[in-house]
C-alpha cells in the first residue's frame, strides 16, 4: 500500500518455488488497484543475492 499514490496491491504465488539457473524462483499473480482502477499481472520472479527478488517477466493476466 502506497498513501502518497493511493495504490494498493497484493502478490499471490501460484506454485511451489523452483531452481532455475542456480536461482530460486516463482510464478506470481499480482493486483494493483488505484482509485476505481483495477488491474492483474501474472509474472516471475527469482530470489537472488542476500535475498533479494528480481521480476524477470510481468504481463497483464489473461483469464482462461
Amino acid at each position: 500500500e502506497n498513501p502518497d499514490t493511493g495504490a494498493r496491491g497484493m502478490i499471490t504465488p501460484l506454485a511451489a518455488a523452483r531452481e532455475q539457473d542456480g536461482f530460486t524462483c516463482r510464478d506470481f499473480l499480482a493486483s494493483l488497484v488505484r482509485g476505481e482502477a483495477e488491474a492483474w499481472l501474472q509474472g516471475e520472479a527469482c530470489r537472488i543475492h542476500r535475498g533479494k527478488w528480481v521480476v524477470r517477466s510481468l504481463k497483464p493476466w489473461k483469464r482462461a
